[in-house]
């Protein structure tokens, strides 16, 4: 017999038939993503009588060859996980798993290849489509508060896990009890309270925490439905905030005579000029190959600029203008021409996450789980270091992320 996507915990099993003592297994412990096989025996005698058995752990499977490691529902609430930088994530505990190598986006199992390992949630696949992005397989899981456990396999997973290069892991959501309980919590970090570095002129911008709680217990209308022992709920909220300076950015910016077209005065870092040639001039060379007629002195007409680029060059001359090197105008070597102050970056992720069971039956039982993850980054208050807006080659990102099971 067997019986399938059962979740984590301590079972007992008893088997009974006519003219045999009542048979017992106790102590039988089911972790995520495990397979215990229990053999029962029955004994002749009255079905008065019964034998009880505490079932054993095993130290090596003889069921499967995977190697597997679990990481506990105490490990997950007493390790400690630095706040650095990141919301918290349970990919920071599988440091403490063997065959475990890297961190971040480059964390690798049984050998493989970075972020390319399964990774599932209660049976679905939280896994994007990007290899290599365990941020992205990390906001789709809930938050550390919402998960009981976690296995992290490394060799001879299962069919299902095909497509994982070198391991899988399992994660286990908590779900409510008949007791009501929660937790709340807040990690912070300021530059307020730390000193100034040895080579900082001015001591940088750090503002940091991570807050949020959990909530489960028995779904309870009053008046209209009790459900404790059938009906259960797991709330958990977790939020982050990271506001870090950067330092100042060196950039190119055309210097002013070249938004009128004039590049007589462009040359390279060895001081040579860079002519620049006519695109309508290009033609089959005497060799066969393509050649085009430089711009006299190197200037382009007026009567060459598109309305597009008169319109860019309008709204930037008077924004992108060289700061560093020789006095406009004659600093014909661009590069690195603008130097823009250290500004700031502030990254927000808010994760919230909902688990429902039910009990149909003693046989029988459904859940619903539903996770929603956004995260962006953005520029600060006073914008991205880098070129002035709307010229920052700065990226804004987000990331949104529902899961239902």
């Amino acid at each position: 017999y067997s019986a399938a996507n059962l979740p984590p915990g301590t079972y007992k099993i008893e088997a009974t038939l006519q003219g045999f003592q009542t048979s017992n297994v106790e102590g039988i412990i089911l972790n995520a993503g495990t397979t215990a096989r229990i053999d029962v025996t029955l004994n002749l005698g009255s079905v008065t009588e019964s034998v009880n058995v505490v079932a054993d752990n095993q130290t090596v499977s003889t069921e499967d060859a995977k190697v597997a490691t679990t990481v506990s529902n105490r490990l997950i609430d007493e390790l400690p996980l630095v706040v650095g930088g990141a919301m918290r994530s349970p990919f920071d505990l599988l440091t403490t798993v063997p065959e475990a190598r890297g961190s971040g986006n480059t964390t690798s199992l049984g050998g493989g290849q970075g972020g390319a390992f399964g990774a599932t949630l209660d049976g679905i696949s939280v896994n994007t489509n990007r290899q290599a992005d365990t941020n992205e397989t990390a906001f789709l899981t809930p938050s550390l508060e919402a998960i009981t456990e976690f296995q992290v396999e490394t060799n001879g997973f299962k069919p299902e896990f095909g497509q994982a290069a070198g391991g899988s892991i399992t994660f286990a959501s908590k779900s409510g009890t008949n007791t009501v309980s929660g937790s709340a919590y807040g990690f912070f970090r300021d530059a307020a309270l730390d000193r100034k570095g040895f080579f900082e002129a001015t001591k940088g911008v750090y503002k940091q925490s991570d807050v949020g709680g959990s909530l489960g217990g028995p779904l309870t209308i009053p008046s209209v439905y009790d459900g404790k022992n059938r009906t259960f709920f797991f709330a958990s909220y977790e939020g982050f905030y990271n506001k870090q300076g950067s330092n100042a950015a060196f950039r190119s910016v055309p210097t002013p005579e070249m938004w009128d077209g004039d590049f007589s005065n462009w040359v390279n870092a060895s001081g040579q000029r860079i002519t620049i040639y006519d695109p309508a001039t290009t033609r089959v060379g005497p060799t066969g190959a393509l050649i085009r007629d430089p711009f006299p002195n190197n200037r382009i007409p007026a009567n060459r600029f598109s309305n597009t680029a008169k319109q860019y060059i309008a709204l930037a001359r008077s924004v992108l203008v060289p700061n560093q090197g020789a006095a406009p105008g004659t600093f014909g070597y661009v590069n690195n021409n603008y130097v823009s102050e250290g500004r700031s970056t502030v990254e927000t992720t808010n994760k919230y996450s909902l688990k429902i069971d039910h009990t149909l039956s003693n046989t029988n039982r459904v859940a619903y789980v539903f996770n929603r993850t956004a995260n962006e980054v953005k520029p600060g208050p006073n914008g991205a270091t880098g070129l002035p807006a709307p010229f920052s080659d700065f990226q804004t990102n987000t990331f949104d992320g529902d899961l239902h099971r």
